[in-house]
């Protein structure tokens, strides 16, 4: 009878899986990355969901990829030097806004990112480094009501 050779390992390999974000990345280098969108906890149906785009205003998206293309090629620093675009703290959005974020379980993000689509039109979110997570559509700018209105 012959016996059955194993290859040995010269290592075990760890199953546990963590993210492989870099917890020591300066606030500096941060602003020179560019932007990384993610729809994971894109809102669907609350006031400023996305369901709320109806048909005949299909062209809304349009103007929000395009928007988001010319993000895309952008760093976090180039963003933020536009004055329409920037962090609002949650506690200064609309009431109805913060009941929102508890609603879908998203009452741990500390600040929330205005981003310019039209004049009036702001897409909604929160960052995470150089990650954009999308939240809402706000066509009425009505999320955060700005003193200059």
């Amino acid at each position: 009878m012959s016996k059955k050779k194993r290859a040995k390992s010269e290592f075990t390999p760890k199953v546990e899986k963590r993210p492989r974000i870099d917890q020591n990345i300066s606030p500096e280098n941060i602003e020179k990355k560019t932007l990384i969108w993610r729809l994971k906890f894109v809102d669907m149906l609350g006031p400023w969901g996305w369901f709320n785009i109806k048909e005949k205003d299909k062209g809304v998206l349009l103007d929000i990829r395009n928007r988001l293309g010319e993000f895309e090629r952008m760093t976090w620093g180039e963003i933020g030097k536009k004055n329409q675009n920037h962090p609002i703290p949650v506690d200064k959005i609309a009431n109805k806004a913060q009941k929102r974020l508890k609603e879908i379980n998203l009452d741990f993000v500390e600040n929330l990112y205005s981003l310019r689509i039209t004049k009036q039109s702001r897409l909604w979110g929160y960052r995470d480094n150089n990650m954009f997570y999308i939240l809402w559509w706000d066509p009425e700018h009505t999320v955060y009501s700005s003193k200059k209105r």
